[in-house]
């Protein structure tokens, strides 16, 4: 059937600068109570769009510009216990090709010396966990109990890094282990992966 181009650039143009979504498992999960769940966590004031594709994915388009980046800022999401990936999409790319295989989480650290309390330090001892995105705090003065935490891109089909032997001045190797916030509920104790529970 032959449409009018206008009519289509039209239709494509709504989702220019939407995001696609993918539940990280390997279950096919009923695609209604996803979508339930995204709605009730997420709790927008103004509409949001959704296309339902095939493998848990999905095509989310936000009529506030300001929701999509409040969504993408307070990631990871949790979504029936499983990680929620969420990537930047628009018509002219491929589900497909889009790679899921990796996502944002802060992280705090447990053991940390005084000679290790510079954010310039900090990047480096969490660039043992995947790819360092920020520090915070960005100076060298941490001012509440939380301490130092970074920003992480973490690759999903490996095992969580849970802590690294650290120089000290005067001491040795020390050990700081890694706390990972908003791990999904659906995640080994054993092996560390995501996606798939301890004593399943």
């Amino acid at each position: 059937m032959d449409l009018p181009r206008n009519l289509l650039v039209q239709s494509q143009s709504h989702w220019i600068a939407s995001l696609i979504g993918r539940l990280h498992t390997n279950t096919q999960e009923n695609p209604n109570d996803i979508l339930r769940g995204i709605r009730q966590k997420w709790n927008l004031r103004r509409r949001l769009d959704i296309v339902v594709l095939e493998e848990n994915n999905f095509i989310l388009r936000f009529e506030k510009e300001q929701d999509k980046q409040r969504i993408l800022r307070n990631q990871p999401w949790q979504i029936l216990g499983y990680l929620l990936v969420l990537k930047p999409f628009g018509p002219n790319l491929v589900p497909r090709n889009i790679d899921f295989n990796t996502s944002p989480f802060w992280i705090t650290f447990v053991g940390l010396k005084l000679e290790h309390q510079l954010s310039v330090v900090i990047e480096r001892i969490a660039a043992a966990t995947g790819r360092v995105l920020k520090v915070f705090p960005p100076d060298n003065a941490p001012r509440d109990a939380d301490g130092y935490k970074a920003r992480v891109m973490i690759v999903l089909n490996q095992s969580l890094t849970q802590g690294i032997m650290v120089q000290t001045v005067n001491h040795g190797p020390t050990w700081i282990g890694f706390e990972y916030i908003g791990l999904p509920y659906h995640n080994c104790g054993n092996c560390f992966m995501l996606a798939h529970d301890t004593y399943k």
